[in-house]
């Protein structure tokens, strides 16, 4: 958030309540706001040694929120090797690629945020948010980054 004076502000919230709040707050503070930059995500890369790679090193989870029990939400990358790539939601569910609990909550597009049907097309380079109720495998992972 910005102000006149060279006022800069950086607040952390979870949601859109926390922004919300805080915003409130400063105004009440009589602060004018005249721009409020939202940071939607922020990745985070875990360290990796410099020199040659042995290994891939590097996890295709961008995100991996904990939930109650065994539950995962998961947001990762569409590869365009991987076997969901280029399919419909439903034909991926026929054809066994998707176990039953797995659920694909979100693709993000572009600029374009979708909320999937089974007729929605999975595609190379989609972001994409599963849900899993009992967790997310090793062999799910390998449906959407071809791994």
């Amino acid at each position: 958030m910005t102000g006149q004076g060279d006022l800069r502000i950086k607040a952390v919230g979870t949601d859109t309540d926390d922004i919300t709040r805080i915003a409130r707050d400063i105004t009440d503070l009589g602060i004018r706001i005249d721009d409020e930059g939202l940071i939607h995500r922020e990745y985070f890369r875990p360290y990796v040694q410099f020199g040659a790679k042995q290994e891939e090193a590097e996890s295709p989870v961008t995100g991996v929120p904990g939930l109650a029990g065994a539950a995962d939400v998961v947001e990762l990358v569409i590869k365009e090797n991987a076997s969901i790539a280029g399919k419909t939601l439903k034909e991926a569910n026929e054809e066994g690629l998707l176990s039953p609990g797995i659920l694909v909550v979100r693709i993000d597009r572009g600029e374009e945020s979708i909320t999937p049907s089974g007729s929605t097309v999975i595609r190379e380079d989609d972001f994409v948010t599963i849900h899993s109720r009992s967790g997310i495998t090793d062999d799910t992972l390998g449906v959407f980054t071809g791994k």
